[in-house]
């Protein structure tokens, strides 16, 4: 009562001395009642709610384990959520982190044994030793497979034998409408077909088991550049997810010189980018579905002063010079396509593209803002970013 007696004749000498009383473990204290009898009171320092729940008797909520789950004792490194973490980019932790779980090397915890595990592709560090993974992991192997997801897998396994390694969407790209989404939907397929590299050139790439881009110079054509333009903010029911993954309209959209796709026929090669229309969506492509003419050259380069006798981490197989150069290029025609494309067809004038043409390629270094770097979990990101600000 002092303090609310401060605080109600705005007494400031009175509440800058006042000291909260320290708190007492002794949460019952006897009390003397008027007719001289002595009960307990509650010595807690909080005023009580006015009740906890309407009903008088407690619900009946029946809560039961799973019957699929069982206490199983496992090693830390495979369930800490860090040690899982780096075991998918290519360094698992066997030893305890400073703070997890008290230093724990062994844990006892509940396990879902329907649950299946390491449905994602083997995901490995550029810096790994060789050799690479040569088949998937031993645990999908006896995942059964529908009638219809077996076919799948053979449609997936016949596109590896046009390139070692595919984008995701350039992937997807080579199906229809309805077969990338259902291949979508069942992600163990692409486990079973393909690793990837959790960074360097090809990152988030899938390669095909047994083959080592980094032992290859023919793999500096399924290097991977990213380009992100800003697309005009319209209203969308699922986001970017159903332009990225075979909604009809809208990656038809995708596309400015696009039509409508019908939902059985190929899906529209946004992988492919030809210096004519523009994506206004984030995309990524691969050298070697670039086809803008002043661009192949470059891409084609061969020489000590455009090739290194082994890739680096950052730029490829390509010198830094003739990454650079590639790099600008890409980038100029980028941003001439966005300023000469009309906002609603994405129709191109010719004279502005044969003046674009007609520039001469600079070795140097572009832009502050044509690109950045883009990263992911670790700071070492590698992957050469083009931002395009409209």
């Amino acid at each position: 009562m002092a303090l609310h007696r401060a605080l109600m004749q705005l007494d400031v000498d009175a509440m800058r001395t006042y000291r909260y009383p320290p708190e007492s473990e002794t949460y019952e204290v006897p009390e003397t009642t008027k007719d001289g009898s002595t009960r307990m009171r509650s010595n807690l320092a909080m005023l009580p709610p006015p009740f906890f729940s309407r009903q008088e008797l407690p619900f009946p909520f029946g809560y039961r384990q799973n019957p699929t789950s069982s206490l199983q004792t496992l090693s830390h490194a495979t369930t800490s959520k860090r040690s899982r973490r780096t075991a998918r980019k290519g360094e698992a932790d066997t030893e305890p982190k400073h703070g997890d779980d008290r230093g724990q090397t062994t844990i006892t915890r509940y396990i879902n044994r329907a649950r299946w595990r390491n449905l994602a592709p083997i995901a490995i560090k550029f810096s790994d030793p060789a050799p690479v993974p040569t088949m998937p992991d031993a645990s999908l192997a006896t995942m059964p497979l529908s009638e219809k997801q077996k076919a799948q897998l053979a449609m997936l396994q016949e596109q590896w034998q046009k390139r070692p390694i595919w984008s995701r969407l350039a992937l997807l790209n080579q199906f229809s409408e309805a077969d990338a989404r259902a291949i979508m939907q069942v992600k163990e397929l692409f486990a079973l077909v393909a690793y990837t590299f959790a960074d360097g050139p090809w990152r988030d790439a899938l390669v095909r088991f047994g083959y080592d881009p980094r032992t290859d110079r023919q793999s500096r054509f399924y290097q991977r550049i990213h380009m992100r333009g800003k697309a005009p903010r319209a209203p969308t029911t699922r986001g970017s997810l159903k332009a990225e993954y075979g909604d009809t309209a809208t990656s038809a959209r995708s596309s400015r010189g696009g039509g409508n796709v019908g939902f059985s026929s190929k899906r529209p090669p946004t992988h492919v980018f030809h210096g004519k229309t523009t994506t206004l969506h984030t995309s990524t492509f691969q050298l070697c579905d670039i086809t803008v003419l002043s661009i192949v050259p470059l891409i084609h380069a061969d020489g000590p002063s455009n090739l290194l006798l082994s890739p680096d981490i950052s730029t490829g197989w390509y010198t830094p010079q003739a990454w650079e150069a590639i790099r600008t290029k890409i980038s100029s025609t980028f941003h001439a396509l966005l300023n000469a494309a009309d906002a609603d067809s994405g129709a191109v004038s010719s004279t502005q593209l044969e003046e674009h043409e007609n520039e001469p390629t600079s070795d140097g270094a572009s832009d502050d803002d044509n690109y950045s770097s883009s990263s992911d979990d670790d700071d070492d990101d590698v992957n050469d970013v083009v931002d395009v600000d409209t």
